[in-house]
């Protein structure tokens, strides 16, 4: 693939990426109410779609140059000296410089001529030196002068032989018509393509002698509203001299890039159609089928979603869009944008050659989901790859140690204080159990995959912790930007922890009859994510013991309020665990039952052991949380207090009962919400 064909896939990529649109409907320059513009401004945009109609085309053809009764001709006094319209840049030129010519001599004066101060480029690193000599300095100016024979080549060359379109030699008069060619001050009406005239100016002296423009005073034509400047008259305003890096196209073929000052204008005798908005005549016949013949298919479509992404612009900023419309890309947020409205959604307010109806949507679902891309694999590809340099792939190149960037917006950080206490290093993810704890996450689910490649990525030293985590933030908003917003908005703890935990069901449930053993429903079960609700009957029977544990093996066989439909005994419901998690977590409710360090677990005719590693905490619209280290040293953390770093409170052998069922830090007490238990066994 060449380098040109790279640059249009790139750009069509990046264009994908564009989900923020604004269209511009109202023509600026023609808000004429008369019959003949309302036609010509219908003519217009049926131009742009080329669906011009006969009455347009009727139309049209009075507004061509003819010695006939009825049209434009060019004897009239309205159309001396206005500018014509070009398609090309070189042709605009050549017309303005005749123009310029032209207005001098039928008004008696003489053009003046004001050039650019033009010089080298200056090197960033020898003007960033603080101690230079007066000499140095003056011997820097004159390396940066350019020769004179490429200065008068610049001097001669026409702005469009420049990629920033800047005049090397501006030839004026009183009263001659410029157009803006910079957005200064949109207060003052100072736009790019405003029209005016000459009234005045100040000049000043080059370096190499010449006559340059300093300020040059122009009276606005028409312009949006009144300008009042003091000390100038109504709609008079002063335009300076800007410094722009160009890149200059000679007669030789030689490319220079100069820095130029220059005033930003240019006579308005001629201009592109890019610039081109109000009452036209036309020079000669057009061909008719140009303009009415359509569009491609292609086109239309990339059309109609400008119009719906220009509508879903205006619901966001008013606030009538809901959450659920949201993508990474134009395609997702479309078909969400589609699923939202409905399929069978027909928009009215736009031109006829972009309406459509349930038989021709402008989006198809095939086609939106063969190119989504996931992001969760583009996640983990990324992170995987920098992984694999600590723990082996020798044979692969090393990779860039450039991150992409995070698919959503980040988050804005609170505000931290550090402590000099270090926070503990990651307990599963060390240099021997790092890819073992990895593939573990695999099994449990696509965003604690993600989060296993972040830790992966920061013990080997090519991420942080911030970014594994805002990874994970990134995918789980992509998949559900209402369960998980960002910014400062609520998210349920438990929703969390079920995307987490819960993508694998680890049992079966099965309800049946005490009696006859009637089979009445089997279903999936423990998933990894896990509530434990008030009991009653445990509480009795276990009192102030009642532990984890005890809910754990509570849920083995219970009773159902269900009777069997062949004998009428009552039924229950048996758990059965096929395989059991690396890892699982336990919503607390209950906040008088009592953590066990360790629990267990039992699938087929082996037990497997668990060790309680994190409790978290909840309360005054805050999380925090408690780690348990594997010698039993508990930690503690709070994104707010202490930041990046941990505080030890002791070792958990020593402290008092249902001391991890709450932490009290000044005044708010907040209760445990949450239990997370790894698998301990080898």
């Amino acid at each position: 693939m060449g380098i040109s064909a790279q640059k249009q896939a790139i750009g069509k990529i990046i264009w994908q990426q564009v989900t923020t649109v604004v269209i511009l409907k109202q023509n600026m320059r023609q808000a004429a109410t008369t019959a003949d513009d309302c036609k010509l401004r219908t003519a217009l945009e049926n131009m742009r779609f080329g669906a011009c109609t006969p009455a347009d085309i009727e139309y049209l053809k009075t507004r061509t140059i003819s010695r006939r009764p009825g049209h434009p001709t060019f004897s009239e006094a309205r159309f001396r000296h206005v500018s014509m319209i070009t398609g090309l840049n070189a042709q605009k030129d050549n017309i303005n410089e005749l123009g310029c010519q032209k207005f001098a001599e039928e008004t008696g004066q003489e053009l003046t001529h004001f050039y650019s101060d033009n010089i080298f480029p200056g090197n960033a690193g020898s003007q960033g030196r603080k101690k230079k000599s007066e000499r140095n300095k003056e011997v820097l100016r004159a390396t940066r002068k350019l020769p004179s024979h490429r200065q008068d080549q610049l001097w001669a060359a026409q702005p469009s032989s420049t990629d920033r379109a800047v005049a090397g030699k501006l030839s004026l008069c009183i009263r001659l018509s410029v157009m803006i060619r910079n957005t200064d001050t949109r207060e003052l009406c100072i736009t790019k393509g405003q029209e005016g005239r000459v009234v005045g100016w100040h000049e000043a002296q080059g370096n190499r002698g010449q006559r340059t423009l300093d300020t040059l005073f122009v009276e606005l034509e028409n312009p949006p509203h009144p300008v009042n400047i003091p000390g100038l008259p109504q709609n008079v305003v002063a335009l300076v001299k800007a410094t722009k890096k160009i890149r200059c196209s000679l007669p030789d073929d030689i490319m220079v890039q100069v820095s130029g000052d220059q005033v930003l204008i240019f006579p308005n005798f001629a201009m592109t159609d890019y610039s081109s908005q109000d009452g036209t005549v036309i020079l000669q016949g057009m061909q008719e089928s140009k303009i009415t013949r359509g569009i491609s298919g292609y086109l239309r479509q990339e059309f109609r979603e400008l119009e719906l992404l220009n509508e879903i612009t205006a619901l966001r900023y008013e606030n009538d869009l809901p959450v659920t419309v949201q993508g990474v890309n134009r395609k997702e947020i479309l078909r969400a944008y589609q699923i939202w409205k409905g399929g069978d959604y027909e928009r009215l307010n736009v031109h006829p050659s972009l309406q459509w109806n349930k038989g021709n949507a402008p989006l198809l679902s095939a086609a939106i989901s063969a190119g989504k891309r996931s992001l969760i694999g583009e996640v983990a590809k990324k992170l995987k790859k920098s992984t694999e340099k600590e723990y082996g792939n020798e044979s692969e190149d090393e990779e860039s140690k450039k991150r992409k960037a995070p698919t959503k917006p980040r988050a804005p950080r609170a505000k931290r204080t550090k402590i000099s206490i270090p926070a503990p290093a990651v307990t599963l993810w060390d240099q021997a159990h790092g890819p073992k704890w990895t593939d573990q996450f695999d099994i449990l689910s696509n965003y604690a995959a993600v989060l296993a490649w972040g830790l992966q990525a920061f013990k080997s030293k090519t991420g942080k912790l911030e970014d594994a985590r805002d990874d994970v933030r990134a995918v789980l908003n992509n998949a559900n930007p209402e369960y998980f917003p960002y910014g400062a908005e609520w998210t349920a703890i438990d929703d969390l922890a079920l995307e987490i935990f819960g993508g694998t069901d680890w049992e079966t449930v099965t309800t049946k009859c005490t009696g006859c053993d009637h089979l009445a429903l089997q279903e999936n079960g423990f998933n990894g994510a896990q509530t434990i609700a008030s009991n009653k009957r445990l509480k009795t029977k276990y009192k102030n013991t009642y532990c984890v544990s005890h809910w754990l093996n509570g849920q083995r066989i219970r009773k159902t309020n269900q009777s069997c439909p062949n004998c009428g005994n009552g039924m229950v419901t048996i758990t059965t665990l096929d395989d059991v998690p690396p890892c699982f977590y336990l919503s607390v409710s209950d906040n008088n039952i009592l953590f066990d360090s360790a629990v267990s677990l039992t699938a087929g005719e082996t037990r497997y052991r668990y060790a309680l590693r994190g409790v978290i905490y909840s309360g005054a619209n805050h999380f925090t949380s408690r780690i348990i280290k594997p010698n039993g040293a508990v930690w503690y953390h709070d994104g707010i207090e202490t930041g990046r770093n941990s505080v030890e409170e002791g070792s958990v052998h020593s402290l008092v009962p249902r001391f991890l069922n709450t932490c009290t830090r000044g005044e708010v007490i907040r209760k445990a919400c949450a239990l997370i238990y790894p698998r301990i066994d080898d």
